[in-house]
């Protein structure tokens, strides 16, 4: 079968390779099998040997493009810091937020960490500060939409289920909006429904 690459190959597969960012509209599908075609585009490539540059001569090295941000890390860093602070839902820092989460949408493991710290502080956020937290997950998903739809499906119903409180109005609010907006899969949705409806 195909050898599973590291995050490290994708990043150099997708960023420095070939210069370009993951295309906008990628689920998980897609994004396995446009790996795999630049994968077998770089193998082809590094297989032909270029007739016209001398073997002496070192390949230049690829500039990474000028939107990739200095360092992922440091942006999730930042995230998670402005989260902690977030005392309800204020809008701007929402905004800074989703803003945040979209600069490192096009690599899975940093989106990854986003979601992480996300659920995170959903559970240990007092009651007073919950609601911000969830907006910004609403506000993620809506914006941002994949890698963080699939990533945040995966523990939705449990996250639910332990940490928001069904009988609030703004949370059903917030439920009906997603199932309008078909946010989640229709899976999720249906584990999710129970919990409003024992709490009615």
């Amino acid at each position: 079968g195909m050898p599973v690459l590291t995050e490290a190959q994708l990043r150099s597969l997708a960023k420095t390779k070939h210069n370009h960012e993951f295309p906008d509209d990628w689920d998980k599908i897609q994004m396995l099998g446009w790996f795999k075609k630049e994968k077998a585009k770089g193998q082809a490539a590094t297989s032909t040997p270029a007739t016209t540059t001398p073997a002496s001569t070192p390949a230049p090295t690829p500039t990474p493009t000028s939107s990739i941000p200095a360092s992922n890390l440091e942006t999730v860093a930042e995230f998670e810091r402005t989260l902690q602070d977030l005392e309800g839902p204020s809008k701007k820092a929402i905004t800074k937020l989703t803003t945040l989460a979209e600069t490192v949408a096009t690599t899975v493991a940093d989106a990854q960490r986003i979601v992480t710290i996300v659920e995170g502080q959903i559970k240990r956020a007092s009651e007073d500060r919950k609601l911000g937290v969830w907006y910004t997950l609403d506000s993620i998903v809506k914006h941002v939409s994949d890698p963080y739809t699939i990533l945040f499906a995966r523990n939705l119903p449990n996250l639910v289920y332990t940490a928001m409180p069904a009988k609030q109005e703004n949370y059903k609010a917030l439920f009906s909006s997603w199932v309008a907006k078909q946010v989640f899969p229709m899976e999720v949705f249906e584990r999710i429904r129970a919990h409003f409806q024992r709490h009615q």
